[in-house]
Formats: C-alpha cells, structure tokens, sequence
C-alpha cells in the first residue's frame, strides 16, 4: 500500500470512527433526555445503622418504570442543640440540615445524648422520610407538622411524651412505622394528614388519644392494639373511607366524636364495651347494625344528643341484653331534627327517630358474623 492509499484509508477510517462517536453520544443523549417518567417512588428501605463517619444505604423504586434510586445517609448534620440546667440536651434548630433522607441520632457528634426535639424545629422542611433512633424520648408541639413532601416515618419505643401536633398536616404522608414496644401516640398528632391509608398499632398501645388521626379522609383500615381500653374524642373524626375497624375485647370507653363522620362505617362490634359517649358515631350516615353489650356501665346524653345522632333511621342496634336496660331507651333514639331545647331541657320524645333494637342477640347471631 502506497502512502497516498495508506492516508485515504486512514481518513476514511477516522471518519468513520468519528460518526460513530457522534451517533453514540446522540443516543445517549436522547436516551436521558427521555427520562420523562414521573418516578412514583416507593418508600425508602434503609439498610444498616448511620452514623456521622459511616452510612447506611437507603433504596427505593419507582413503581412505574422500575428505576432504583439509591442514597447514601449519614446522621443528620446542620443540626443546632441545647443542653439546659437538668442537662437534658434537644435539637432546637435544623436550618441546616438538607437532603431526601433525614436521620436523627441520639448522641451529638461529640457524644452527648440527645433525648428530645422541641417546637417546630422540622416544620414545613423538605425532606421525604424521618428516622427518629432509638433513645429519643420527646417530640414537642408541631415539630414535623407541615412537611410537604414528607411520605414516612419510623418512630421508635423510646418516644414516651409527644407535644401537639407533631405530624400534622403532612399531606404526602403515607407510611407510619411504631417501633414494637412503644406505648404512646400524641393528641392531634396525624391531623388531616390527608394522604395515609392504613396503619397498624402495637398492641403495648393502650389508649388512642383526642383528635390521633382527626381529618385523615384517605384512612381506610386501622389495626387496633389488642390491648387498647379507650379512644379518645374525635381520633378518628371526619375519616370518611373508614368502613371497618375490629375493635378488640380489651376496649371499655369510647368518647365524644371519636368516629363521628366515618360515613364509610356499615357495621360494627363493640363487644366488652363500658362506656359510651355522646355523639361518638355522630352522623355516620352509612351505619347499619351495632352490636352492644348489655353490660354498659354509662350511655352518655348531652342535652338531645346521644352517641348515634344523625345517623341512619334504617341503624339497627343489637345487644345480647335479654330486656332493655335501664335508662337506654331515651339514648337509642336518633335525633336528626333541626328541633332543639334553647333552655338545655331534654326534647319530648316526639323529637326522636326511634332505632330498632333487638335484644336477646347472642354475638355468634349477629348479622355481621
């Protein structure tokens, strides 16, 4: 080969290598400027324990495409903390801190411990899951309420006091983790977090505190702790997908509003129940059948209002009580009349929708089994 064939061919080559290069980066550009998926993420799994020096490594998936996105999370940095005068040392501030992930330890970077967070440090902050470690013991007003992308949460057993609040109006928030062992669950403290759908109680939760879950309009199911004894007012007000809830043999009282609203509600057990309050199924429109025990210590009235006003006139209560008992028949009447007692009076009965009841009814028998 003469040297003037051996450059032609040379060139030719060069160039040839060149379209190549060309074409391959086209395609590779075009392939990542086609990532139009919006990414419907799964929820994180993180594996391992962080510290400040090591990470743990934390996954998810989109759920439409299949992406994997991981991260590496350290303990939370940008942290700001205040030991007071009983040398209890709280996050006070966390202006910053930034990242998807946010993991808080239980001991500074210089080793102190830390035992609580306190009002509003983590409001209205941009991170998507909250690890809370293991030997926090408090969690003040407000202090994740807000957080508008925030989807989880893992909260661990040495959390005994909770201020107001603490997760309120997180409208992505749609995984709840409770360590098993915790006892406690704040007032408010799920409030109109709008997007969960379920969740499960350890059963070392006794009580369910005022307002827990109040306004959670997407809740579906809820498992109850198998040894809770009582619910507190509005926990579970305005959750209108609710359309079931066991409640177990442990539960004795159940107070004003704590399921008023729950359209979805058809039909319910209250097995060993001792204490039922006013208004606490107030306007569940879709409830059908109750099944009531007739060992109730306490139906509470207040002024008309009895624990099933405004609900259906088609609700039928059962009750295994071979004759009425005393004072439940002014309590089993649904009132829904615009009719009231301006001086506090109790209303004549005329006032009153009168519900079926259906004594003798053993448990077994309940249209519901």
């Amino acid at each position: 080969m003469n040297k003037k064939t051996y450059l032609i061919v040379a060139t030719i080559v060069g160039i040839v290598l060149l379209l190549i290069a060309v074409i391959v980066g086209i395609w590779a550009f075009l392939k990542a400027d086609a990532d139009t998926c919006s990414h419907d993420y799964d929820n994180f799994i993180l594996t391992g324990k962080p510290d400040y020096k090591t990470p743990a490594q934390a996954t998810r998936t989109c759920q439409i495409c299949g992406r994997i996105e991981s991260l590496s999370v350290y303990a939370a940095t940008g942290l700001e903390y205040e030991t007071n005068d009983e040398g209890i040392t709280s996050i006070i501030n966390a202006d910053g801190f930034s990242g998807k992930v946010l993991y808080i330890s239980s001991v500074t970077k210089d080793g102190k411990k830390v035992t609580a967070i306190e009002d509003s440090v983590f409001s209205e902050k941009r991170f998507e899951a909250l690890y809370i470690e293991d030997g926090i013991e408090y969690i003040a007003n407000y202090a994740f309420a807000d957080c508008p992308v925030l989807k989880q949460i893992e909260l661990p057993a040495s959390l005994s006091t909770y201020g107001d609040y603490t997760f309120a109006h997180c409208p992505k928030l749609d995984s709840i983790t409770l360590a098993e062992g915790s006892a406690v669950i704040g007032a408010d403290q799920f409030y109109e977090c709008k997007a969960l759908t379920n969740i499960t109680l350890p059963d070392t939760i006794t009580q369910i505190p005022t307002g827990a879950f109040l306004g959670c309009t997407a809740l579906t199911s809820i498992t109850l702790p198998k040894n809770l004894t009582a619910i507190g007012g509005y926990a579970f007000a305005g959750c209108h997908a609710l359309s079931e809830v066991n409640f177990p043999d442990t539960l004795k009282e159940l107070y004003p509003e704590s399921f008023a609203g729950c359209t979805s509600l058809r039909s319910l057990i209250l097995p060993s129940l001792t204490l039922l309050s006013h208004n606490t199924f107030l306007g569940c429109t879709g409830l059908q059948r109750v099944f009531l025990p007739g060992t109730i210590e306490k139906i509470e009235v207040n002024g008309s209002d009895g624990p099933f006003f405004s609900c259906s006139e088609t609700l039928v209560l059962y009750t295994d009580a071979i004759t009425q008992p005393t004072g439940w028949a002014k309590h089993f009447h649904n009132y829904n009349s615009a009719v009231s007692d301006e001086d506090g009076g109790e209303l004549s009965d005329d006032a009153y929708f009168y519900l079926e009841v259906i004594y003798n009814c053993k448990l077994s028998d309940f249209p519901n089994n």
